[in-house]
């Protein structure tokens, strides 16, 4: 029981944006298939990032990774969890909807990666939080605040912010401008990976960590909650543009 409610709770905000984009794209004439196959494999995705991150994580064994702390952190934070996740999330978004008909503006570019972050944001609090309730107990509700603000709503800020870039190729590609298209795929990737990876480094780092707290952790969590408070105005500035429109 237990459980079951910190789950909910924990996935309560990304539940709410994941429905409101959701219903936004069908507004924008997306097709309901899409968008289904789009939140499904938002969830299946869990099985290749977590399989990836486990063989990278077997580098971290390895005689000269171990002995380079900051090499070891940067390849357990930055490329094992932040680029592998942001990848295949990215990954999904193209397979699914690069090619079809019905993604027409920048606006559906910004949702469709978005909704797959959100996705695979939920799948992945359900599992934290079910380890959490055996490895820290004292601090269970704490760690459902956080992953309330930081979790699910954070992965889609991320695939908003991803959304940018890809909504912009797309554009490219329609126009036959291959360069740009080519820059924007790039950043598309790239500067979700860079946020993410900076801020899974900077919060689990013993590098910048001072005793047993980090001013350094709260600070960059602070940012982070900026970033995703920020991400989803930008989305909700480029709604009311559209309407105005």
């Amino acid at each position: 029981m237990k459980l079951s409610l910190a789950c909910i709770l924990s996935n309560l905000p990304g539940l709410i944006l994941l429905i409101l984009l959701v219903r936004q794209c069908r507004k924008e004439k997306t097709p309901v298939r899409p968008l289904i196959l789009l939140v499904i494999l938002g969830f299946l995705v869990m099985i290749p990032i977590v399989a990836l991150q486990t063989v990278i994580g077997y580098a971290n064994e390895t005689l000269f990774i171990g002995k380079h702390v900051l090499l070891r952190e940067i390849l357990m934070t930055v490329i094992r969890l932040a680029f592998v996740e942001e990848l295949c999330k990215f990954a999904v978004t193209v397979v699914i909807t690069w090619r079809e008909k019905y993604f027409v503006n920048s606006f559906q570019g910004m949702m469709y990666p978005a909704i797959v972050g959100l996705s695979f944001g939920i799948l992945e609090s359900v599992a934290y939080m079910a380890l959490s309730i055996w490895q820290f107990p004292n601090q269970f509700w704490s760690i459902v605040l956080m992953r309330a603000l930081l979790g699910a709503p954070a992965h889609g800020a991320y695939g908003l912010i991803s959304g940018i870039y890809y909504g912009r190729a797309k554009l490219a590609s329609k126009q036959y401008d291959a360069a740009t298209k080519t820059n924007n795929l790039f950043l598309a990737l790239f500067i979700p990976t860079v946020i993410h990876g900076l801020y899974d480094w900077l919060v689990s780092s013993q590098i910048i960590k001072i005793g047993n707290t980090s001013i350094v952790t709260i600070i960059v969590i602070i940012l982070d909650i900026f970033v995703i408070l920020y991400t989803y105005c930008a989305l909700f500035q480029q709604w009311k543009k559209k309407q105005l429109n």
